[in-house]
């Protein structure tokens, strides 16, 4: 009999197979986070005294398995039970205990829900996916378990592995270097401004995340159609006819899930749109608190009308 390959993960589902994350889902992962913030990670077997019968069949599921498994793992409630909320099927919620598991060990702690927005940019597996992955772990004719899952062996850490080579990609478009050449030509000259420091007549002003940018509105005019170029590297989850708009935290990668650049990167790209009406916050600044990180989500509208007023954020 040939060796079977090791499992793969909810995590290892590509971009092309997940799907943005519903209202009710988007709602209840903000209220999740919050609550992420006023807990404490604690192991399994407490988690599961703590509901005891009274727990939920998903719920149940869930703690079984990880209490079996993956006896004494460190898990965050809150993360737990968005995951439960998001599955149809017990094998969904076995699939992402296993996702649980596999996370926890390579982080070296228990997997939070701001990690569940990190590694899921693009939404999370459809349900097609998730059976593909269903029918992946069922067992050999013969072999002594119907589903690789119930074999204690499939839980443990695998052995290391030599990474598969990556496909060759074309050159990024969207890098560091390009939203700050652009940035810095839109900004106002230093004989620009007038005599006391203020900011010149006409300018746009814009309030991002941490910092405010002032723009020249004609070098603005002028470069619209660069940052929409930019923007529009971005991941789906971020496009106003994709996704409807995703974390401040998500847009470190670009479309190919390729690293571009730091947070302070990312702010200086959201500004240009900003400024350009070409992107926009999904929510109050004073709800940002609420959000996973405590940073906004934004969203991308590539055919929005040119910003024509001087504050665009």
């Amino acid at each position: 009999m040939n060796t079977p390959t090791a499992l793969r993960t909810t995590l290892d589902i590509p971009a092309p197979k997940r799907r943005p994350m519903t209202r009710d889902e988007s709602e209840a992962f903000v209220r999740v986070a919050l609550w992420d913030k006023q807990v404490e990670s604690v192991p399994i077997e407490q988690l599961a005294a703590t509901f005891g019968e009274t727990a939920p069949f998903a719920v149940a599921v869930m703690l079984g398995r990880l209490s079996i498994f993956a006896p004494g793992m460190q898990v965050r409630e809150p993360t737990l039970l968005f995951l439960v909320t998001i599955c149809d099927t017990p094998g969904n919620v076995t699939m992402w205990a296993f996702y649980l598991v596999r996370r926890t060990r390579q982080l070296g702690r228990a997997v939070s829900v701001v990690d569940l927005a990190k590694d899921f940019p693009f939404g999370f597996p459809t349900s097609e996916a998730m059976r593909e992955l269903w029918d992946e772990q069922k067992g050999e004719p013969g072999s002594r378990v119907d589903n690789r899952l119930d074999d204690p062996s499939e839980w443990a850490a695998p052995a290391a592995e030599a990474p598969a080579p990556k496909a060759a990609l074309t050159d990024p478009v969207l890098t560091a270097d390009r939203v700050h050449e652009i940035a810095r030509h839109c900004l106002f000259k230093a004989d620009e401004f007038p005599e006391d420091g203020s900011m010149p007549a006409g300018a746009i002003r814009v309030d991002a995340v941490n910092a405010a940018f002032g723009f020249h509105p004609e070098r603005i005019a002028e470069k619209r159609a660069d940052i929409a170029a930019l923007l529009a590297e971005l991941p789906e989850a971020f496009m106003s006819d994709k996704g409807g708009g995703f974390s401040f935290l998500n847009a470190c990668v670009d479309r190919l899930d390729r690293p571009w650049g730091e947070h302070r990167d990312v702010e200086a790209l959201l500004a240009l749109g900003l400024a350009t009406g070409l992107a926009s916050f999904l929510m109050p600044r004073d709800m940002w608190d609420a959000l996973p990180g405590g940073l906004p989500y934004f969203v991308v509208t590539p055919s929005a009308p040119t910003a024509t007023t001087s504050e665009a954020a």
